[in-house]
């Protein structure tokens, strides 16, 4: 089931190098009432740094996309969108 709308609730933490934050989030209908959301902005700044960043989350996506599924106690990804160039 779909939910129908998404309220912030609370920033959880800040992600390292400032690439983003977890946020907690209120969910209208739904899966869960609540969820976590964790909302990456790096910077396209091209350093050798941020490109090890992006490649941490995108292999971090793929661990919860093919194998967190098969792992009991392990937080489920419910969606994933990349917005913006970069990705």
């Amino acid at each position: 089931m779909q939910a129908r709308g998404v309220r912030r609730h609370a920033r959880l933490q800040r992600l390292w190098g400032g690439h983003g934050e977890l946020v907690r989030a209120t969910l209208d209908g739904g899966r869960a009432p609540t969820v976590i959301l964790k909302v990456i902005t790096p910077p396209d700044d091209g350093s050798i740094a941020s490109v090890r960043k992006r490649r941490s989350y995108d292999v971090e996506e793929c661990f919860y996309r093919r194998f967190a599924p098969h792992c009991e106690g392990v937080a489920q990804l419910y969606a994933s969108q990349r917005v913006g160039e970069g990705w």
